[in-house]
Order: structure tokens, then sequence, then C-alpha cells
């Protein structure tokens, strides 16, 4: 039997409960008459009309990501790609998705990684494949010749996620807004995706930025934006590794109840188109039904455009075997890229504003030595090339608590890690900057 308490406006509550004994008092102002009750332990909502039937005021409850309201239309496309340096402005530093329609096509593993290609060429590598193809955080890869995931993957429940092997580097390029400016010196990964379709990704986000390639099927993407962080890691986000828990097939909004006022933005890539991904904006993954085939390349944030570099540089297609990627472990270039971020919107930086930006974590004296090391001129100011040409490690052996807000015991790792100048490279299993294989 349930009561409801009396209110003075018609068909409204002001509190209303329901006899049991696990069920505690709920204090409503302006729902529809009826009961609703959480329950003892706290993890669950119901509500119910006169009549008994459940009542689900919340629009997209238990529906599939994007339910709960529109989108907010479309991310920017463009014919082709488009040039380094509106990149920059228009995109990287506004922090604003973008589709490069048909930029693929120009790219020879394109047309000529058909898997009969691929199987007479790489089929004897060894190649990282995961079971099933709605993404699981825990779940185990297993290490098959690509000749062996070909001849199984269209009949299984295969996903094929793999750095791209430095023998396929030569017929694939660097796409043509990454080569100057400083981009092409900041390449940290490359991925290939590779499935029968039917794929789908957490709701994540990615500390670097982003371009994936499509040369084969469809993929759609909600995308949020990062400003949305609040909401979205309000509540079951993995911040270690920068997922949410959130089911994207059947959003319980009930418990991610922030994700209510969540803006959301959608992405259609078809074959032959590329799409940018900002650092930091979240997003989801689901593949079409058909033989589906990307590569996607991560890249350091880049907090300062070298405008000089480009005037020497114009190759609009150059091979990707003639850059410098760091892999899985990571590169300088990422812990330069998060220790100067703060300083993005000032054209040069002071000892003023580095105090500001490290005191709370850093020594007084280390932030000193760190300016003094950078501002070669001596001019008092830091410039942005001065930066872009800082040897990051040596600061770090010398003052890591200046340029790493983590853990004593990291910084003993990254430490050891650095083995030589020619050989930088940072621990494997850092929270901040090993490279998760999420989709895009």
């Amino acid at each position: 039997m349930n009561f409801v308490k009396k209110s003075a406006r018609v068909k409204q509550l002001e509190g209303c409960w329901k006899i049991r004994s696990h069920d505690v008092f709920l204090h409503l102002k302006s729902r529809p008459v009826g009961t609703a009750c959480v329950h003892g332990d706290g993890a669950s909502f119901e509500t119910r009309d006169s009549s008994g039937q459940d009542d689900n005021p919340l629009p997209g409850h238990l529906k599939p990501l994007g339910s709960h309201r529109p989108s907010e239309g479309s991310i920017d496309v463009v014919d082709g790609f488009i040039e380094p340096e509106d990149f920059y402005e228009q995109y990287v530093r506004a922090s604003r998705p973008i589709i490069f329609k048909g930029a693929a096509s120009a790219i020879p593993a394109f047309e000529s990684w058909t898997d009969e290609y691929l199987r007479d060429t790489y089929g004897t590598y060894k190649v990282d494949v995961e079971v099933g193809k709605k993404e699981n955080r825990s779940q185990e890869l297993l290490h098959l010749t690509l000749k062996d995931f070909l001849a199984v993957y269209d009949s299984r429940e295969l996903y094929m996620v793999q750095d791209i092997l430095p023998e396929m580097m030569g017929e694939l390029i660097l796409p043509r807004p990454l080569q100057c400016g400083g981009f092409q010196n900041i390449l940290e990964l490359g991925v290939i995706w590779f499935s029968s379709g039917g794929t789908k990704s957490v709701l994540h986000a990615d500390g670097v930025d982003n371009i994936n390639c499509l040369f084969d099927g469809h993929k759609s993407l909600i995308m949020i934006d990062k400003d949305q962080q609040d909401k979205v890691e309000a509540h079951g986000y993995e911040h270690q590794r920068a997922f949410s828990r959130v089911d994207i097939d059947s959003v319980d909004l009930m418990e991610f109840a922030e994700f209510q006022g969540v803006p959301w933005w959608s992405a259609e890539m078809e074959k032959g188109d590329c799409l940018f991904i900002p650092i930091g904006w979240y997003h989801t993954v689901e593949s079409g039904l058909s033989r589906n085939l990307a590569v996607n390349l991560w890249f350091s944030h880049l907090l300062w455009f070298n405008h000089t570099d480009c005037e020497e540089r114009t190759e609009k297609f150059d091979s990707l075997a003639n850059y410098d990627i760091a892999g899985q472990k990571g590169s300088v270039e990422k812990i330069r890229s998060d220790a100067f971020s703060p300083f993005v919107d000032l054209s040069s930086i002071t000892l003023t504003d580095m105090m500001d930006a490290w005191i709370d974590y850093a020594d007084e004296d280390d932030i000193q030595n760190v300016f003094d090391d950078i501002d070669l001129d001596e001019d008092g100011e830091v410039s942005w090339e001065e930066v872009m040409t800082a040897d990051i490690l040596s600061l770090v052996l010398h003052y890591p608590r200046v340029l790493l807000d983590a853990p004593e015991e990291e910084i003993r790792q990254l430490q050891e890690e650095i083995q030589d100048e020619d050989d930088y490279v940072i621990i494997e299993d850092d929270e901040e900057f090993e490279y998760d294989h999420d989709e895009l």
C-alpha cells in the first residue's frame, strides 16, 4: 500500500514514501502524483504513478548514449587536408574536431591494403587481437600471425588492434597538417584497427591529439567537449585509464545523473575520410557491419606553432617512414606538452608565471633553476622557441618535481628509464603516458 503526502498544488508532491522496512524518505517538490523511493542501500531509485506502473521522467534513461537530448550537430567537414598553420590555429589550438573528407584516398595503403595483399606481404608478422567487439578493458589479447587473423576475422568476434609495423611505414604518409610547424617532431604512436565491423568502444578521452584515417567501412562517433569534464567524470570514471564505466548501449541516468545535461556532437566517417579528435574530447566509436580498416596517429599536443619551419616544406605526400614515432613507451614531448600547457595562452613566460603554475608542488629554487636553464638569451622571459628546444629530460633528471606532478616512486622509475641522450623514453606503466588501445 502506498501513501502520498498531500500538497497545496494540484498533482504536485511535497514528499512521498513507500511502506517497506528498507525504504527511506525522499523529499520531492515537483514530481507527478505517485511514489518515489530511494532504497536503503542508496543504490537504486524508482518512481511509480498511482496505478503502480513505472513512470520514467528521464529522457534517454536505459537507452543508448545520445538519446538523452538531440545532438548539437555535426562537427566541421572539409574536402581533403588543410594546411598545417590553419589546422593548428583553427582546430588544435581551438580544440575543435574536424573531418577531412576523402583525404585518406591519397595514401598508398588505401588502395593496396586488401586482405590478399596484407596476407601475402605481412602475413607472417605477429599482431595483437582483441576477443569480442564491444570494448572490455579487462580482456586479454591474442597474439596471432596476420595470416591467421585474416583467415578467421570475418566469421569470429575478433578485432585487430596493432601498432603500425615498421615495415608498413613506407606505404603510409604523414598527414599534410602534421608535416611542419613542430607537429612532425611530436609523433607518439600509430595503430591499425581492423575487424569485420560491429565494434564499439567505451566512452573515453585521450591525453594526446589524434588523426584517424578510415581505409574501409564506416564509423559513427558520439563526441563530447572536454569542457564537460565535471559531468562526464562525476561518477564511474576510471581516471587512471581515462574511460567511463557508463554502458553506452543502456545509459543508467539514475546512476550517471550528470549525463542528463551533457551536450554532444555527432561525426560520421566514410571510407576515405580522416578525423581529428582533440586532446581531452570524450568519444565513443561504433563501426559499421562490414570490413573496417583504419589507421590512426597520436601526437603530443603542440603548444606553439613554428611558422618559419613550414617555409621549407612543400611536399604534399611525405612517407611516414621519414619520421620518428616514439612508440608505446611515449616520448619526451609528452612531458614537455604537459608541463608547459599552463602557459599556452601566453606569448612568452616569465619567472612569475612559472612560480604561479608550479609552486604548489615544486621547490622555489628548482623553479628558478629551470627558468634560468631555459632562458638562454637571459632576457628575463622564456620564449616558446626556447621551450620547444629545451633539454627536457636533463631538466627532469635535475628538477623532476618541477616538470612532473607525480608520486615519488613514479618519478624514480622515470629517471631510471632515461638511458642516454639518444634514447629518451618514459616508463611503460605510467598512468599518464602509456597509451591504451582505445578505438580512436
